[in-house]
């Protein structure tokens, strides 16, 4: 097997984190991407304080069928703007506006692929 050379000065390896609520800002929006049930976008939050401030958490979230209801209840937390659902009920919400909204995020681990990670259960606003 080669021998790779691997620069770990800047590495970051995460344990487990405490279930509960973790004070975060979104700090990125993905493009829209194509999920098996809904197209998505994923939501970087960064932990704003505490044992674990600057580790990041991702929430995906819906914006295509049923469940882009999802995506409209996350805006709504972070803009305040409430976007209408239903017939004809189309938008093109700029996720720029989500950039920086500070939130409490209620996390649990739950393993994924065999992998144990924290995922975003609920978010609630602080506005």
């Amino acid at each position: 097997m080669p021998e790779i050379e691997l620069d770990a000065t800047e590495a970051q390896v995460y344990g487990p984190i405490e279930d509960g609520p973790y004070d975060v800002e979104d700090t990125d929006v993905s493009e829209v991407k194509s999920g098996p049930k809904a197209n998505y976008v994923s939501v970087e939050m960064t932990i704003t304080d505490g044992e674990h401030a600057d580790r990041k958490v991702w929430n995906n979230l819906p914006v295509s069928g049923k469940a882009a209801g999802m995506f409209i209840e996350f805006w709504e937390k972070c803009t305040g703007e409430m976007l209408s659902v239903g017939e004809g009920a189309e938008h093109l919400p700029n996720t720029d506006e989500l950039i920086g909204a500070q939130l409490t995020a209620i996390l649990a681990m739950e393993t994924f692929e065999g992998v144990d990670r924290p995922a975003v259960k609920r978010v609630l606003s602080k506005r």
